[in-house]
């Protein structure tokens, strides 16, 4: 008993141990943000592997294997395997129309089966959005068709900010002996009541749009709004004749200052968000035919109205997109073209609506490797896995198409022309060269089969199921495809081993040194102890010369430094918690005011910082917290419980 009622008195008297606490709480907070942070790296990097290639894929490069649809068949009918799908892996050279020219690792699937492997129709990235992002609270990605933010946040955060403004210049104008301060507050008037009945519209339809009759009405107010307080507003350029006052007031207008927005683009900013109400239905309609080329990986013929094969390329491979701070993506639809004479002039690019020249070596049969093909395939849509490998690196096209670009696809086999030279007599008794002779087919080929393991299933009885099913295949064709010793089983471990093997390593080194860094606090704990002992020498004493145990003293301290312990540990999880779930809103407010970005897409291959905390992890890292604090209070506790009682009540 008198050891919890010494330790609460002992914990709420002193302020060393809240400081003890407190850094008990800082290493907790620590060690889990930086092991969260580098182990959602890792399971973010082991992730895009098996989304991209599958559990195991069964690879022959360059030349490729036939009868694929045949060995498909037969992965799908094994218990340890799932899903299975045939494709193409090829580098290609892809030509933008601006003249830039990047590389691609270029894929060719069917996208049916391919999507049952890695679920890639989940991240084409033109799409309708019915609803805005958690950060785009506006609706300004172009994707997102729901009229609700607009109305609601959009249109009234423009009026405001124009208003703001607006103030600011009837302030500057009031004492001139004119009519500008009475045409500012017109104009001011007006913005106030589009906000308004912008917000009024929105809520009153919520959560369908507003009716087409009242949106039109919105609308035609809008339009006009706008227009009357752009010409009243921009009628003030003209403001030189107000003699001294002219520069004040153009300042306002032209200028940034204070780091508020210029006057002129509040009110460019207004007009767009007046378009964009405009041309929803188009929008709508031009995404989900998007969607339905990205799903297809066709386009429809302009000319002809017949589909033909596009190609999907990641978000990150051009550069005709302009990534926003909110996560979204606003499409770059103007780029200057390089000309023969050395001017340039500008091109639109509609989203994802170009096309690019793909230039690739075949590998097929009679192909000489140093030959190339080029073909130009319009853009289909877009893909954002997260993964930036992935998404400035990769594009998916057609696998029949791909097939037949590098001499892949069936083909008819001839006998060749014993004499070349020889000559023929035709029934009609004219003459002619001997025709070759068609003698079979040769099946479409292709370089890999990816295979989606069972549920629950372990890699390495996946991986050993696909070499049981390729070595009966292999002994069915025998001499026809590839043996299965020259076959490559390469599982999705193994094609990140390098990286993950390296990050593993990173995330071990990281944590020893933050645990010799935390490590610290015994010390520090064992210095705060060791002065409270001192300090209570006497009541050690009485508590000694009433009959405390050895053992009882000493679980004073034990206990007062597994609460203190406890509580840091607890707090520094908790915050851990905060602080890595908002982790890349913090970075994203660290960039914006502070001018520091610590998070490169291009060096850790992930678009976003992880933002996920284990439980596990979360109970081990507060554990060694608590065991820390006990650590460091184990040796003033031995020599609390060895005082001599005699000598404690003496002390002075």
């Amino acid at each position: 008993m008198y050891q919890a009622l010494l330790t609460r008195k002992y914990l709420t008297s002193k302020i060393l141990p809240l400081l003890a606490a407190c850094a008990v709480m800082l290493c907790t907070l620590t060690v889990l943000v930086v092991w969260s942070i580098m182990g959602g790296f890792l399971t973010s990097l082991i992730e895009s592997g098996r989304a991209h290639v599958g559990d195991v894929s069964i690879e022959w490069p360059n030349a490729g294997y036939a009868y694929y649809d045949e060995l498909v068949s037969d992965l799908e009918n094994r218990d340890e395997i799932k899903a299975a799908a045939a494709t193409i892996e090829s580098f290609a050279v892809v030509q933008y129309p601006d003249k830039r020219y990047r590389m691609l690792l270029l894929i060719g699937v069917e996208p049916k089966s391919y999507n049952r492997i890695t679920g890639f129709q989940d991240s084409l990235w033109w799409r309708p959005l019915n609803e805005a992002g958690k950060k785009d609270r506006a609706g300004r990605d172009i994707r997102v068709v729901s009229l609700a933010p607009l109305l609601e946040v959009w249109i009234p955060e423009a009026c405001n900010a124009s208003i703001q403004r607006i103030d600011e210049m009837i302030s500057l104008s009031s004492g001139w002996n004119n009519s500008i301060p009475d045409s500012l507050k017109d104009a001011r008037q007006r913005l106030v009541t589009l906000a308004q009945d912008s917000t009024k519209l929105a809520r009153q339809s919520r959560p369908d749009d507003p009716p087409a009759e009242a949106l039109l009405a919105f609308r035609t107010q809008a339009g006009e709004v706008f227009n009357t307080v752009s010409t009243i507003v921009y009628s003030l350029d003209d403001a030189k004749t107000h003699a001294g006052n002219a520069f004040t007031l153009a300042q306002v207008w032209s200028q940034k200052r204070d780091d508020r927005p210029q006057l002129g683009n509040t009110m460019s900013d207004l007009g767009r968000a007046l378009e964009r109400l405009g041309s929803a239905d188009v929008r709508r309609a031009r995404l989900n035919d998007k969607l339905a080329n990205g799903l297809s990986l066709t386009v429809e013929d302009p000319r002809s109205g017949a589909r033909i094969p596009g190609i999907l390329l990641g978000t990150e491979h051009s550069t005709y997109n302009q990534r926003e701070r909110d996560g979204y993506y606003t499409p770059i639809e103007q780029v200057s073209i390089r000309q023969s004479d050395g001017s340039y002039a500008d091109v639109r690019v509609p989203i994802a609506g170009y096309n690019v020249t793909l230039n690739l070596m075949p590998s097929g049969s009679g192909t000489s490797k140093l030959d190339s093909v080029m073909r130009s395939l319009p853009v289909a849509n877009e893909f954002k896995t997260g993964i930036y490998e992935i998404d400035s690196g990769f594009g998916m096209v057609q696998l029949d198409t791909l097939q037949s670009l590098l001499n892949m696809q069936e083909t008819e086999e001839i006998a060749p022309i014993s004499d070349p030279y020889a000559v023929v007599v035709r029934p009609d008794g004219t003459t002619a060269f001997p025709e070759p002779t068609v003698t079979g087919r040769s099946p479409a080929r292709v370089t890999n089969v990816i295979v989606r393991g069972a549920d629950g299933v372990d890699l390495a009885k996946v991986k050993a199921a696909c070499q049981s099913v390729y070595a009966e295949f292999a002994r069915r064709h025998a001499g026809k495809v590839p043996r299965e010793e020259q076959i490559k089983f390469v599982t999705w471990r193994d094609k990140k081993a390098t990286l993950v093997a390296a990050v593993e390593k990173e995330i071990i080194m990281m944590l020893l040194i933050m645990g010799v860094i935390s490590a610290t606090v015994s010390f520090l704990i064992l210095a705060i102890f060791w002065a409270i002992v001192r300090e209570k020498t006497k009541d050690i004493g009485i508590l000694r010369a009433m009959g405390a145990s050895r053992r009882g003293v000493s679980a004073v301290w034990l206990g007062y430094a597994l609460i203190i312990g406890l509580i840091g540990s607890l707090a520094g999880g908790v915050l851990a918690h905060v602080v890595v779930w908002n982790i890349n809103e913090i970075h994203d407010w660290m960039g914006k005011t502070l001018g520091i970005s610590v998070w490169s897409p291009e060096v850790y291959y992930i678009s976003k910082i992880p933002n996920q905390i284990d439980s596990g992890r979360a109970l081990l890292v507060v554990c060694a917290g608590m065991f820390f604090s006990v650590l460091g209070a184990m040796i003033p506790a031995v020599l609390a419980a060895r005082m001599d009682p005699v000598k404690s009540l003496r002390f002075e």
